[in-house]
């Protein structure tokens, strides 16, 4: 069989499932960092030391002022990217979530499976430890 040939019959690696699967959703949520929006956004000068410390509590710090057309629509454009990244992040843990519980059952299955095994390698059957 020619090196070709191997490679493309050669079977993927459960960590090489689990990169793609990764790789997908990163492409999927379209984040890749805990600081990352979903757009480009303009931030506002006075919000933005906040977001630059990663500080909520400074915006407290900011003396409210009344605002022209224009710098209304930065601070709605900039709450509209802001939700659409919350709901990123909500994807982003629903995935997670997900891959975590598949995990999870595959472990169990193989648990499972150890044990069935460890019992028929003494010679027992599936009811004599109580096991299931």
């Amino acid at each position: 069989m020619s090196t070709a040939t191997a490679e493309k019959t050669r079977r993927e690696t459960g960590a090489e499932k689990m990169d793609r699967k990764l790789d997908e959703i990163t492409a999927d949520v379209g984040l890749s960092s805990w600081n990352d929006f979903v757009e480009a956004l303009q931030v506002p000068s006075d919000l933005f030391p906040a977001l630059l410390a990663n500080r909520p509590q400074l915006i407290k710090l900011v003396t409210p002022r009344s605002l022209s057309a224009d710098e209304h629509r930065v601070y709605l454009d900039l709450i509209s990217g802001l939700m659409a990244t919350n709901d990123a992040l909500r994807q982003h843990a629903a995935h997670v979530s997900h891959a975590a519980d598949m995990v999870e059952q595959h472990l169990s299955g193989t648990i499972k499976s150890a044990r069935r095994l460890s019992r028929f390698a003494e010679f027992k059957t599936s009811g004599e430890d109580g096991d299931e």
